[in-house]
């Protein structure tokens, strides 16, 4: 008898040594977590020789796994992954998680940790498959009107191991941001009061697996450059963010350098005090304008659309009233 994704999880943990052991409790990616795709790739080669136009022999190539997933954000915990620090935690209720700061500790991490991922079936012969070396490429973040933060992840992975034995299932355990109490400060310090329709961040490591001689499993990864995008979109009430396609503000042409923002801040709160307030701030140094667009139409009201180059990440600091991260 088949199954729906009722009877599947996926859950992960960060990993002591890539394809290693794997420290501390499961965690649960976010609500409404998605399963977009999950595959397995041997890269075979077929070889065609003389004598006949069908290939004599083929074999196996390296193996590559890949997968991704959507989910509604609600914990922190995956910022690891992205920022490579494992959290420092002060604070006696609520608790202040720091993945990063660039003014303190800990600083932007040149490395990212690899994870082992636990996709669950439950089928007549339980199938469970464990990708080891599962390094994440890209976060995005969602943030829209009326909705929940939705996010996808893109995962690579290095090699998998198929199991009968079901994992004790983790439920997400916060409520889901919402674009309720998001706040967005471009440069930093100056909050946009437009009405904000729509915020898209986009954090890519671009981690890359590496192979080599005695197994078809990679053996090894690197973290290549750091990537972040913005998208925004809002209702136009000024000209200001114009000035800043030009290079800054009072600028009635584009200019010959453009001047960066002193920064870019995305902050999500529940809304709630003490022990109940869940918190992330995101903020980022030396922005650019790099697309502005506006629309038009007597139908609808007239909105920009906007596109900020990121150059650095500056931090990344969650609240809660976990103690520790799992």
């Amino acid at each position: 008898m088949g199954i729906t994704g009722a009877q599947q999880y996926a859950l992960y943990k960060y990993e002591s040594a890539f394809k290693g052991e794997v420290a501390g409790t499961f965690k649960n990616l976010g609500h409404e977590f998605k399963l977009d795709s999950y595959t397995g790739k041997n890269n075979v080669a077929k070889l065609w020789g003389l004598n006949s136009n069908e290939p004599p022999a083929q074999v196996a190539g390296k193996f590559e796994g890949s997968f991704s997933g959507s989910f509604k954000l609600s914990d922190p915990w995956i910022f690891r992954a992205l920022t490579g620090n494992a959290a420092t935690t002060s604070g006696a209720g609520p608790y202040t998680h720091t993945f990063l700061n660039t003014d303190a500790t800990p600083t932007f991490s040149n490395t990212i940790p690899s994870m082992a991922f636990s996709i669950g079936n439950d089928l007549a012969t339980d199938m469970v498959l464990v990708a080891g070396g599962t390094v994440l490429k890209s976060l995005t973040m969602d943030m829209k009107v009326g909705e929940p933060i939705d996010c996808k992840a893109e995962f690579d992975f290095a090699t998998e191991t198929k199991g009968t034995t079901l994992d004790t299932f983790v439920a997400p355990t916060d409520a889901p941001f919402t674009f309720a109490y998001a706040t967005l400060e471009f440069p930093t310090a100056t909050t946009i009061t437009n009405a904000i329709q729509s915020l898209t961040l986009t954090i890519t490591r671009n981690p890359e697996l590496i192979w080599g001689l005695g197994s078809r499993a990679a053996a090894d990864y690197v973290t290549k450059k750091a990537e972040y995008e913005i998208k925004a979109n809002w209702t136009l009430s000024a000209s200001t963010m114009r000035e800043y396609m030009y290079g800054t503000t009072g600028l009635t042409t584009p200019a010959a350098v453009m001047t960066e923002a002193a920064g870019l801040k995305i902050t999500l709160d529940n809304g709630l005090a003490t022990t109940a307030n869940r918190k992330l701030v995101l903020e980022f140094e030396g922005a650019l304008m790099n697309e502005h667009a506006i629309s038009g139409s007597v139908e609808d009201k007239t909105t920009e659309d906007m596109t900020f180059s990121i150059r650095k990440w500056k931090s990344c600091i969650a609240t809660n009233n976990t103690s520790a991260a799992p």
